[in-house]
């Protein structure tokens, strides 16, 4: 879907001042506070028909959106009483943007003979286009013409997918190793689960925005549980994430019984559908075709297009939302809105409509909402906003960019079509940053979003990586072991005449020589880079013999030989390293061509068998493993020991691989987790294969 997306880096690409010009385009439109909620577009309206016409310039300074303006109307006259007299003229006062957006005309819906009592100073045209003008249709015409430029969709599907993989990490972190839950959560975030949508049942039957389910395959041994449902756009403080039962009895209390969880299913349905009757309540219900049967309130939906739908879906429910607000009697819908305490929607639906102040509705924010910042930005806002609403505009860009940040990475991927190395994020940064200092931007944040897409060292976010990189390894080398073997791919190459097993992912080496002399040197080719390159098949395994050498010095072999192993039933670097008094050391090799000399020999040696899944126990590699790719080191007791450049190399190697895996999994679909279709062999059946 869209451009394709490849994760070969280019250096610096040809067009990077047009790439640069159009990411700073999309930034300054995207944060622009225009249109923050209706009633601050409603606001912007009025003070620029106001600014535009004829009135006394002394008079346009006094003339506000909450300015008094009186209207005129009689009691409509009681039905049924031939000769009755005409009810006097009574007055009611509104607020000017009230007058404007017709809301008065709904509070005074049974009276007759309304007439609008026009401030003097209000010249006949100004008064003309306030009384006919309809804002709903120019402000979804606005909103319809902000989602246009380029880019800008995108932008709200990367939020959306940054958004739900944080909530699903969050609720991995909760929660035990090893259940079906979290290996849901965890093959959701490798690309194998697809989200469905989640569709309300009642009087109305309409899908939710802004909420999915991660179904558990059936292929999965525990079928306790149904998925997880997932509530998005929610304060940080609320619950998000659900952990639905398989069995009906158990479904029905969690569903039936739980008012939080009644209220965010309720939120996420348009209001036109909220207010009507038969859809107060979330429970179970009969239904009946041949024979009676049991309705559940919330169904589940697969997506050919998940981030795609839920954009269509919020997008359409706040356009409908308006046309409900300005057409629905004001106590019904307050009575209905008031219920969904906590609704990012309902509180910006009582600014609109209802006889309250305009200065409430800023903290509510309807791009953020559709774009899928409300919560971050509101986070950031909320405690400001009502107090300093002359900087509201900066508070606003400068939050909205924050979160920006999280997904610039990925959005410079889905709008180049491929990666950037480091070198040409750089100088995107710094075009960046140029273009940006010549808009309205916060000076707070310019910086801070150059940082992030630049990754450079100093970057808080490099800078957290590394601390996290490093306390994971400090756990020890068997979960450091976990860490190997789940960052780790096999592909097939060919490189004449054969089909090659390369790995790409962590490794480990042993070696008796200190983490001093390692972290300084690397790993050196014993045999010349030149001479391996003439004859690349001496270090590929096909020759058999297991290439590499145990340490830099020995000579049994071509290449740099590792293992995927740090200690496994006997097996691995650990013997080459620690056993011997020295040291293993952890090897990021992700973008290093590495050998599986145990595959590479058995496919050369039986090209017509069917293929084996060997155990990765010796990996060779043909080319010198330079120091920054040596993460650190486990001492003889299994003590971690930094090197500070690697761990920096592989926590942005880090960052760009999940910026890329964020962007296909956004604009693409998941691809289906399939069973091993070789044999698998572990390590001992590995090594007897070849000890025969």
């Amino acid at each position: 879907m869209g451009t394709m997306l490849s994760d070969q880096a280019v250096a610096v690409p040809a067009n990077i001042d047009t790439l640069a010009l159009e990411l700073a385009e999309l930034i300054d439109t995207v944060s622009q506070p225009t249109l923050l909620s209706p009633a601050a577009f409603i606001d912007n309206f009025i003070r620029t028909e106001v600014m535009r016409s004829t009135m006394d310039e002394t008079f346009k300074a006094q003339v506000t959106s909450n300015m008094k303006i009186n209207v005129e109307y009689r009691d409509a006259r009681p039905s049924g009483f031939l000769g009755a007299t005409t009810p006097p003229l009574k007055v009611a006062t509104f607020e000017l943007h009230q007058i404007v957006t017709d809301f008065f005309r709904h509070d005074l819906k049974q009276a007759t003979t309304l007439r609008i009592r026009w401030p003097a100073g209000f010249p006949s045209e100004l008064r003309h286009l306030f009384d006919t003008v309809d804002l709903q249709e120019r402000y979804k015409d606005e909103v319809e013409a902000y989602f246009k430029p380029p880019h800008v969709k995108d932008l709200s599907l990367l939020l959306t997918r940054h958004e739900l993989d944080n909530l699903i990490r969050r609720y991995m972190e909760r929660n035990t190793a090893g259940t079906a839950l979290h290996t849901l959560g965890s093959d959701y975030l490798n690309g194998w689960i697809e989200p469905q949508l989640v569709q309300f049942e009642g009087a109305s039957r309409v899908k939710l925005e802004r909420a999915v389910f991660l179904p558990v395959p059936k292929y999965y041994d525990d079928q306790t549980s149904a998925g997880l449902l997932v509530f998005l756009g929610n304060e940080a403080q609320q619950k998000s994430v659900y952990a639905i039962p398989r069995g009906f009895e158990q479904f029905r209390t969690l569903i039936e019984k739980s008012a939080v969880l009644r209220n965010k299913i309720l939120a996420r349905i348009p209001l036109y559908h909220r207010i009507r009757p038969g859809n107060e309540d979330v429970k179970y219900f009969r239904g009946f075709e041949t024979k009676y049967y049991w309705v559940a309130p919330v169904t589940f939906h697969a997506s050919h297009d998940i981030a795609n739908e839920l954009f269509d879906l919020s997008y359409q429910r706040l356009l409908s939302d308006i046309d409900t607000l300005v057409s629905t009697d004001s106590e019904r819908l307050a009575d209905a809105v008031l219920e969904l305490s906590g609704s990012l929607l309902a509180a910006l639906s009582l600014g609109i409509t209802l006889p309250l102040s305009v200065s409430l509705v800023p903290v509510r924010l309807f791009i953020a909402f559709l774009l899928g910042i409300a919560s971050a930005a509101t986070d950031a806002l909320r405690a400001q906003l009502e107090d300093l609403p002359e900087v509201a505009d900066d508070l606003y860009r400068a939050a909205f960019i924050g979160v920006l940040a999280e997904v610039i990475g990925p959005l410079v991927f889905k709008m180049s079509g491929r990666g950037l190395s480091a070198l040409a994020r750089t100088q995107l940064g710094q075009r960046l940053k140029t273009i940006l200092n010549s808009k309205n931007l916060p000076v707070s944040a310019t910086p801070y979003l150059v940082d992030a897409l630049e990754q450079s060292r100093h970057s808080v976010k490099m800078r957290t990586l590394e601390l996290k990189l490093n306390a994971d390894f400090r756990k020890g080398p068997q979960a450091t072991q976990l860490w190997v073997e789940n960052h780790g791919r096999f592909l097939q190459k060919f490189i004449e005449p054969h089909d090659i097993t390369v790995y790409r992912g962590f490794v480990f080496r042993g070696d008796t020589r200190s983490p001093e002399v390692i972290f300084k040197k690397g790993f050196k080719l014993r045999t010349p880079a030149a001479e391996l390159e003439k004859d690349i098949h001496q270090a590929t395994g096909v020759r058999g013999g297991f290439g590499g050498g145990h340490d830099a010095l020995d000579l049994d072999g071509r290449g740099i030989s590792t293992s995927v192993f740090y200690d496994k039933d006997n097996v691995g670097a650990f013997t080459y390293g620690g056993a011997k008094g020295g040291h293993t050391y952890l090897i990021d090799a992700r973008k290093l061509d590495g050998y599986h000399l145990y595959a590479n020999d058995f496919a050369a040696r039986y090209p017509h068998s069917p293929k084996l899944d060997l155990a990765p126990v010796e990996i060779n590699y043909a080319s010198e493993i330079p120091p920054s790719a040596i993460v650190g080191a486990y001492d003889k007791n299994g003590v971690f020991i930094p090197n500070l450049d690697g761990l920096r190399r592989s926590a942005r190697i880090n960052q760009t691989r999940l910026e890329q895996e964020l962007a296909r999994r956004t604009f693409g679909r998941a691809t289906q987790k399939a069973a091993a279709s070789e044999a698998s062999l572990g390590i001992e059946a590995t090594l007897k294969l070849f000890s025969l």
